[in-house]
């Protein structure tokens, strides 16, 4: 069973929540960690690059990071769906290729890991839908 509908409308509300704290004057950006689900599963408390092109090696850190079955970049509107090649993985590493070009100054999107216990969103730009 997945949960991915609730994650996307987790990151609309996410989305209209950080522009209303841009309209206050409230500065600084979300972390990996803040962006990283509530639920029990994998957590991602670092990435790099956080903007890379197509076929680009993208490295996330975190832990219970082995549980994670898949990697998919989330292209809005739509959304489109476009998963990842797992490169490496470890309990605290994986080593995905970018399978888009991201982020984009022209569509919104996220990137999730999926796991048995949920999905979890690693970073979302543009709003995410």
């Amino acid at each position: 069973m997945s949960n991915t509908a609730g994650v996307r409308s987790l990151c609309r509300a996410s989305g209209v929540m950080l522009a209303a704290f841009a309209a206050l004057g409230f500065a600084g950006s979300a972390t990996a960690a803040q962006l990283t689900s509530m639920a029990a599963g994998p957590k991602v408390t670092s990435w790099s690059p956080h903007a890379a092109a197509k076929g680009a090696k993208v490295t996330f850190r975190g832990i219970d990071l082995g549980a994670v079955t898949g990697v998919t970049w989330l292209i809005y509107p739509g959304p489109k769906d476009y998963s990842a090649k797992i490169f490496t993985k470890s309990a605290t590493s994986i080593v995905a290729i970018a399978p888009v070009t991201f982020p984009t100054k022209t569509s919104a999107g996220e990137i999730q890991f999926k796991s048995k216990s949920g999905t979890t969103m690693v970073t979302c730009w543009g709003g995410c839908g």
